[in-house]
């Protein structure tokens, strides 16, 4: 036997001992976290509604959010603020717990969620954070819901949850994922503590999975049946004191105030002020309300929500997206759609793959079968979402025109494309400033570096038109999109209009805006092509939105046609924005019929000069008296 000495057997317990208590505490964490996280929470994450002090109801269409004090009030005492104040046609409407005026439009609304947002209101953080990822910005919804989170929102934990489970945004990260998960099921949050369940039931482990069920037991009853169905999974008595306790929280929520407002959501065409009180008062007296014929249609009118509580609760703003903000959806009905076929309802497993709609994004199919057979039911709430996010984006202001910067002088180019020099030999706009500098410091030079070269890549200048052409042609062959529009340009001098059509559109596929705003001249007038008027306006629409001025005055051009006046408006303030100098005559004649306010006609007026300002320097101006002096020079040759 081999012989160990004192000092390695001491070096080996210390390792046991060290490795035994590292084990134990490492399972006395894990005890204490579980011990945590089976604690049954006092109420949900909602809390108590600050007015009646009763449970807020798990149904987040049953509470309303006031931005003002960042408080959640219940829809029974919303309702029963909007009753009183709507019978006193002189009182506003106004908040009902710190009383200032409810705001009437989203706008409003919005301003108030900032101010709360720069108090470190974490229920408005979390709101922006909403925001962002419907408008699909990911990281800045992330950034949003990691500060709410830090501020203890449950919500926020729940959101963050999902981005790391999911990877959207961040790196997908299932430990994060599952920390963020229980830590908003410790805060209180139903949701959470159902995902829990279900992924314990997934692992296979049915007794950690039965006590998330029975604590969420006040969400949804319907599955921790069917684990007492199967038996073993939860015992009858358990399944019993849950029975209690779930009905026991959901009594809880009740009063005559909820009732009656949870009867005028079922009736939304109920509008008579004093009809409200008749049915408010019924319902809180235990009365019953009969509804006849001839009061069907004589005071049962049709009253749009107050703006406050269409808007719905924050919880539901990132669910509302998948039902295009036609109603606020539950949990359950936001991941029905996120994971189910909306026409066949079959479920995203590996061997079938669910496909978004291509237009709105709002539901998901299985097949084009599916789609077809499922487009008469979602086809109009398809095409109105599909406008809205088409008019969100056309009505963008871009950055710059599409010319972009000199990438000499790095200052804007002119909208004036005979202010700029295209290169052939690297398809580059260059400023006549730059290059007008280029040419008389060339021409100063001596010997071989007196040869013209561009100013951007250096390489020497065609020397006769058929050189550029070659130049060109090597750029097309590179797939260069400005080259292929040069062509187009030529083609169509020609005569040769389907040759031109042909690089006009390889050119659009490689987002050459320049080519978009040609193609809708030869489709409106079918040049090369049949004329098609909806592709002339995509096509234009596609230049204006790439920061083609023209593009934009022309679709101004075409809404004042058809006398959409507020589109007219903001066409041309847009291009105004950008140095257009017809769209600001245009505005100016629009601020004269009272068509724009002076307000927003002296912010384009403002904007305008500083567009154009912007594109100026000294070179660009000693080049404009140069070329100036060329042209009066070759006229006086022309005359004699």
């Amino acid at each position: 036997m081999l012989a160990i000495s004192s000092d390695t057997a001491a070096m080996s317990a210390k390792k046991i001992i060290g490795g035994s208590m590292s084990m134990h505490a490492r399972r006395s964490s894990a005890e204490l976290r579980d011990k945590i996280l089976f604690t049954q929470p006092e109420s949900c994450h909602l809390g108590d509604c600050p007015i009646c002090c009763l449970p807020l109801p798990l149904n987040h269409q049953n509470s309303v959010p006031y931005f003002c004090c960042g408080k959640i009030i219940c829809i029974g005492c919303d309702y029963a603020n909007t009753l009183v104040r709507e019978r006193e046609a002189r009182l506003q409407q106004t908040c009902p717990f710190c009383r200032h005026p409810s705001p009437k439009t989203k706008e409003e609304n919005n301003k108030k969620k900032m101010r709360r947002v720069a108090a470190n209101d974490p229920v408005a953080i979390r709101e922006i954070g909403v925001k962002h990822y419907s408008n699909g910005d990911r990281e800045r919804a992330f950034e949003c819901f990691t500060k709410a989170a830090e501020l203890g929102d449950a919500s926020a934990h729940y959101f963050l949850s999902l981005f790391y489970r999911d990877g959207q945004g961040v790196e997908k990260d299932e430990k994060k994922g599952l920390y963020y998960l229980e830590e908003a099921a410790i805060a209180g949050l139903p949701e959470a503590r159902y995902d829990l369940a279900m992924l314990e039931g997934k692992n296979e482990r049915y007794d950690r999975s039965a006590k998330h069920f029975i604590i969420a037991a006040n969400l949804d009853m319907t599955t921790l049946k069917e684990c007492y169905k199967r038996g073993g999974l939860v015992s009858k008595e358990d399944f019993a004191a849950a029975l209690r306790a779930h009905q026991a929280a959901v009594d809880a929520t009740k009063s005559p105030q909820r009732d009656a407002a949870e009867a005028f959501k079922k009736f939304p065409e109920l509008g008579d002020v004093e009809a409200h009180f008749d049915l408010s008062f019924c319902i809180m007296m235990g009365l019953a309300l009969r509804r006849t014929k001839q009061r069907k249609h004589s005071i049962w009118r049709r009253r749009p929500l107050p703006v406050i509580l269409q808007q719905g609760t924050i919880l539901d703003a990132m669910r509302r997206e998948t039902v295009g903000g036609k109603r606020m959806a539950s949990t359950y009905e936001t991941e029905e759609a996120d994971i189910n076929c909306a026409s066949c309802g079959i479920a995203e497993v590996d061997e079938i793959k669910l496909k978004d709609c291509d237009a709105c994004d709002l539901v998901r199919y299985c097949s084009e079968k599916c789609q077809e057979e499922h487009r008469p039911k979602h086809g109009e709430m398809c095409k109105e979402r599909a406008a809205e996010l088409r008019d969100k984006i056309l009505f963008k202001q871009p950055e710059s025109s599409y010319l972009g910067d000199c990438p000499i002088c790095f200052l804007p180019l002119q909208i004036d494309i005979q202010r700029a020099v295209l290169q052939s030999c690297c398809s580059k706009w260059i400023c006549d400033g730059c290059a007008c500098v280029n040419k008389l410091l060339r021409e100063r030079e001596v010997g071989e570096k007196r040869q013209l070269t561009c100013p951007f890549c250096r390489h020497p200048s065609p020397t006769s038109q058929e050189e550029a052409e070659i130049k060109y042609m090597k750029r097309v062959e590179k797939n260069d999109p400005v080259a292929m529009t040069h062509f187009g340009k030529k083609r169509c001098r020609e005569g040769n209009y389907v040759g031109a059509f042909e690089y006009f559109a390889k050119a659009a596929e490689l987002g050459d805006v320049e080519a978009y705003y040609n193609l809708s001249f030869i489709y409106q007038e079918g040049q090369g092509v049949e004329k098609d008027e909806k592709k002339r306006l995509y096509h234009l629409e596609q230049a204006a939105i790439g920061g083609h001025p023209d593009a934009r005055y022309n679709l101004a051009v075409d809404e004042w046609e058809n006398e959409r006046y507020d589109r007219t408006v903001k066409h041309w303030i847009i291009a105004a924005n950008l140095g257009c100098d017809n769209s600001i005559q245009q505005l100016k004649e629009c601020y004269k019929r009272g068509l724009v306010s002076k307000e927003d006609f002296a912010a384009a007026l403002r904007a305008h000069h500083a567009a154009v300002d912007a594109t100026k320097s000294p070179q660009r101006d000693a080049a404009s008296k140069v070329f100036a002096d060329i042209q009066r020079k070759a006229a006086k040759d022309n005359n004699a």
